[in-house]
This record gives C-alpha cells, structure tokens and sequence, in this order.
C-alpha cells in the first residue's frame, strides 16, 4: 500500500509538472491512458487540470462524464451526481447527455429514489435518443416502475425493450426480467418459459445466459415438468460450466432426472459428483438420491449398501429417516421379508414415513404367512390414515385376511366401506363383489344383492359385472322372487352369450321357468345345458329337471329314460317316493323289469313310512317275478306282507 501511495504521488508530481508543456490533445489522451488503467484518482486530477488549462476544449463533454464516473468509483457519490447533473444539462443532444442521464438514474436507483428515477427516465426517452439509449433508457425504466410497485407499467416497458430493440443487448435483459413477472402467476408459467427461452437464445452476457438458463430449470421443475427442468440445467452446465449457478443447479438437475424417471441418468450424475467430492452439507442428499436411483433400477443389494453408507455417516441428516425406510424397503423387494421386517420395526415412526412403515410391515408379515402381523399393521393404517392414498388397498387386504379367517361379517363391513369411501379406487368394484359373496355366506341375501347391483349399476365396464350379475341372480334365485332372478340370468347371458355361467344361468332359468309353469321353455333351457360343457354335478342335475319336466308335459318314455339314468347317481336322493313308485310301475308295464327292480329297491331303501316300505317290496317282488327269480320274488312278497299295514299293495 505504501509503495501505491509513493507511486501514485510521484504520477501527481510528475503529471503536474508535465502538464504545462503539453498540449490539450496529449494531456487528454494521458489522462484517458490513467482512466483506461483504473488510476481513478489520479485521472480526475488530469482532468481538472486539463480543463482548467483548455476551459474551451470541444472534449469537455466526455472529460466531464469520465471525471463523474472516477468520482462513482472512488465512492464519492455527491461529487459523482454534481458532475453528471452538470454533463446532463449543460451538453444536451449529445452522446454524453444521455449517458449521463442513465448514470443519474442508476444513482436514483442505488439510493431506492425509484419516482425520482422513473420521472428521470421518461423525460429522457421523450428526448428520443439514439436507440442504444433509448433501449437502455427503457430497459431501465421497466426495472425502476417494477421496484416502484407499478408491476403493470414495468412489464409494458420490459415489453417494448423486446419489441422494438431486439437487436439490443437490452432484449435479453428485458426478457428475464419480464419473465420473472410471468413465472410468479399462477398462469403465467408458459409464457415465461417462451421469455426464459428467449433470454437464452440471444444473451447480452454469457452470466445472463446462464442465468435464463438457471431460472428456466427452476421454472419447469416447480411445474413438474422434469424432464425439460433436467435439459435446461444441462444446458447451463454445458454453455456455462464456469458459471456461478452451475454448483447449484447440479443436484436439482439430478433430482429433475429421477422425478421424469430417468434414473440411469440421474444415478450417472450422482456417482459422477460424490466421485469428485461435494460439499459436505449435499453429500448426504447425493447419497439419499443415489440409493433412490439404485432402488427404481432394481438394484436393490446395491441401494441397501448405499442407504447402509448413508445412515452410518449422517445418521442425523434430514433425510435419515426416509433413507431407513427406504432400505427396508429393498429388502422386501429382495424378497428378504424376515429382514424387511426387522429394520422396519427399528425405524422411529415419524410422520413423515409412520403411514409407509405400516404398510411395509403389513405387507412384509403377509409375504411370510404372518396373518396376525399382516392383519394388525393393514389395521393401523386404516385406523390412524384413513384419508392416506394406500388406505384403500391396506382396507381390502385386511379385509380380504378376514374372510380368509372365517370373519365375514367384519370383512363385508370392511368392503363395503372401501366401496364407499373410496368409490374411484381401483379395487371399488372387487370391494362390492367381496363385500355381496361375504353376506351371502352369512345368508344375508337381500344386502349381498344390494352390493351387488350397486358394482353392476355404478361400474358398468367393469369385467366384474359378469360375476356380480351371475351372483346376484343366484341369490335372488335363492330369495324365491323369481321374475327378477329371472331377468337377471338373461341379462348376464345377454351382456356376456360366452361367459363361464352359461350352463348355470341355463339351467337355472330352466327351474325358475318350470315353477311358473312355462314347460316348454323350461325344457328348452334344460336341454342347452346338456348339450353344453356343464360340470358333471350340474349336468346331473340338469337331466333330473328336465325328466321332472318331461313328465309333467307327458312325455313319459323320455322322462323315464332320463330318471332311470339318474337312480344310481349322486342325485338318487332327490327321488320322492311316489315318484319311485311311478317310474318302477312305468318300467313293469313295459316289462322293463330290471330298471322297474332298480326303482322298487331305491323306493325301499328312501321309505320314510311303513306303507311307502310296503309297496316298494311289493313292487320289487314283481320286478323280480317278471325276472324268473321266484325265491327273491316270494320273500320280497313276505316283506310286504310283514308289514303291518292294508294297504293297496
């Protein structure tokens, strides 16, 4: 400093010496070389004495501007003012008049005077300078009425800059700052992307280029749009990577490639930093994301080991707790539920993670068969987070857990509040479906068909609808109101002609058809059920209805054919007695008489009184004379015999 000083003195010296043998113009250009090397001090000293010595020189415009702008630097912010207030008013037109205005309205500025700077500005843009002024002079203008609250004016100054001076360095700082204004409405976001755009397509600086490019990254990412939000921060990495933005775009530009799921990229860019070494307030966030990236990439062994580093080196960091969680949950997806189970159950339930912990848990215990710890932790997240996202799904596996436990009448409650409370969820229709079959089994029909028809009304595209229809048509069957049971087995065959209920919704119209007397169309549906892929039970059953059927339409030899079919199956228990007794008699007329033995000895073994026991040995016996096997004939006769009772036979 001292050398400075001795230097700076010695320049004084010499120069006031050398001034009087110089002339004007060499005293000049000798005080312009002191401006040009930023010897301030020194320079105005030149000037003055130039001035003093040549009070006419034509240059005392610009020696009075550079004098203002020495005072400015030096600090000396009365003696800066004075000398520009004097080049602006005593050298009007000139280059240096408005120079000198921008200089005093920066002053303005500087000292928050914004009216003062505004009123400054206008009258010098009604001057109308020369454009590289009149762009300067309106650009800061819309700076000064933005900061004077007079939002509306500033951005039709900003405006205009773009408009009519684009070629102007001024443009691209208009367009940043207009579009500042646009990015904070709330509608405002694309028309300041397209200004952002513009700023850094054409900028005055290579800072300000970055800087559009910084606030543009922002901007889209504020609005979800990640992937553009991770582009335009790799632009400002790759135009400005000096740029002073650039150590703080890096970890919202991963962040932006991990939230538009690209997670290789994201996951390059933090191995890439935590190579190279970050500040160790990020680190712990490089290393959180890193385990994310490895996590959404399946690696999950690789995302465990860097949770594990993350947790052991900033155990307090603020993402610590999200981190533990996260671990536990690559373990679950490593099928390593045990392990799952144990790191969930050390982790402190913040708010933040409690709602994840508990489905983790829940989900963890049901993967190892763990029905008790699956049901209390579906449980606590329904009771304590009813509201929360995952409510919905935790209420239908707890649910569905109870019903597998025999708990119907809790798990149909269950249902029929998932369907209710969260009617848009995914699982609404299964819950309505769930919810009718567990109330049927509690032999609550009329509520099983109230759930029922609400899945088929409000989710008609919904492929339950084919079971809920065929299940509301069995209870309704069930319920013995038949022209609506009816109605709904047409309108299951009528939606769904190929659905896997054909056969049952067939033959159930068939019995509901017989019992209003419709015999003819009742057969018609019994036989589409033989001639289709019925199971055997049903196909069983079917035959059975359609020789009642048969019968009753007199068409006896069929029906007969049919019943006899039947005598030594399954269904031989659904034989009456007199329904015995008339198919062994239709078998004897017809001297059939091994079938008529078959239905006497059935009749025998279903008698439930002494005369139904009496006629069937006494039928057996003539099966069995019409045989030629006498001996059995004679003691089926004496049973009849036996019985004490006078009947017919």
């Amino acid at each position: 400093m001292k050398r400075t000083y001795v230097t700076v003195v010695l320049l004084g010296l010499l120069s006031a010496v050398a001034a009087r043998a110089l002339e004007a113009d060499e005293q000049l250009r000798f005080a312009d070389g002191l401006y040009a090397r930023g010897m301030w001090a020194v320079a105005v000293k030149e000037y003055q004495a130039l001035l003093e010595a040549h009070p006419d020189t034509p240059h005392a415009a610009a020696i009075h501007y550079r004098m203002a702008e020495c005072h400015r630097v030096l600090g000396d912010r009365a003696a800066a003012e004075r000398t520009y207030t004097r080049v602006y008013t005593d050298y009007p037109g000139t280059e240096y008049h408005f120079r000198a205005g921008l200089r005093q309205a920066e002053l303005l500025e500087e000292a928050g005077q914004f009216e003062a700077e505004i009123k400054l500005l206008q009258a010098l843009l009604a001057e109308a300078p020369p454009a590289e002024f009149a762009a300067a002079a309106l650009y800061a203008l819309g700076t000064a009425q933005g900061k004077a609250g007079r939002e509306g004016e500033a951005v039709a100054a900003h405006q205009q800059v773009i408009e009519r001076y684009a070629a102007s360095p001024f443009a691209s700082y208009a367009a940043l700052a207009l579009a500042g204004v646009h990015a904070r409405k709330p509608e405002g976001s694309r028309r300041a992307a397209e200004l952002y755009e513009q700023a850094a397509a054409r900028p005055a600086t290579p800072r300000l280029g970055a800087e559009a490019l910084f606030q543009l990254g922002e901007l889209f990412f504020r609005e979800r749009l990640f992937e553009k939000s991770a582009r335009a921060y790799e632009r400002l990495l790759k135009l400005y990577p000096d740029d002073e933005r650039v150590p703080a775009a890096r970890l919202p530009m991963a962040w932006a490639f991990h939230n538009a799921g690209l997670y290789a990229d994201a996951l390059q860019q933090c191995e890439d930093r935590l190579a190279h070494g970050t500040p160790a307030a990020e680190e712990a966030e490089w290393l959180y994301l890193k385990a994310n990236c490895q996590r959404q990439l399946l690696k999950n062994a690789d995302a465990v080991e860097t949770y594990a580093r993350l947790l052991a080196k900033y155990p307090q960091a603020e993402f610590a707790d999200s981190a533990a969680y996260e671990k536990a949950l690559a373990l679950y997806r490593m099928a390593r539920y045990e392990d799952a189970i144990r790191e969930a159950r050390g982790l402190t339930l913040t708010p933040r993670i409690k709602k994840d912990v508990y489905w983790l848990l829940a989900e963890s215990y049901a993967a190892v068969h763990n029905e008790e710890g699956a049901i209390q932790y579906y449980r606590l997240l329904v009771d304590q987070f009813p509201d929360a996202e995952l409510a919905g799904d935790a209420t239908y596996r707890l649910a569905h857990l109870l019903a597998k436990r025999g708990d119907n009448m809790q798990a149909a409650d269950l249902f029929g509040h998932l369907a209710r409370r969260f009617p848009d969820h995914e699982l609404a229709p299964r819950a309505l479906l769930a919810s009718g079959v567990c109330l049927s089994k509690l032999q609550k029909h009329e509520d099983a068909v109230r759930d029922w028809t609400l899945l088929i009304q409000k989710y008609p595209a919904s492929p339950l609808v084919e079971e809920a229809l065929y299940q509301k048509a069995m209870s309704e069957t069930y319920l013995h109101r038949d022209a609506l049971a009816l109605t709904s087995w047409r309108e299951l065959l009528t939606k769904f002609p190929a659905t896997r209920f054909a056969p049952d919704a067939h033959f159930w119209m068939g019995v509901l058809l017989e019992a209003g007397n419709k015999l003819e169309e009742a057969e018609t549906e019994l036989r589409t059920v033989l001639t289709g892929a019925a199971a055997p039970e049903l196909l069983l059953r079917a035959r059975f209805r359609l020789a009642v059927v048969l019968q009753r339409r007199g068409q006896q030899a069929e029906a007969a054919e049919l019943f006899q079919g039947l005598v030594a199956s399954p269904l031989k228990d659904k034989f009456s007695p007199d329904l015995l007794e008339w198919l062994a008699n239709h078998h004897l007329e017809r001297q059939a008489y091994g079938a008529a033995a078959e239905a006497a000895n059935l009749l025998v073994a279903r008698a439930d009184t002494d005369a139904w026991r009496q006629i069937g040995w006494y039928l057996s016996g003539r099966a069995l004379l019409g045989l030629n096997r006498q001996d059995e004939a004679r003691a089926a006769f004496a049973k009849a015999v036996a019985v004490p009772l006078r009947t017919r036979a």
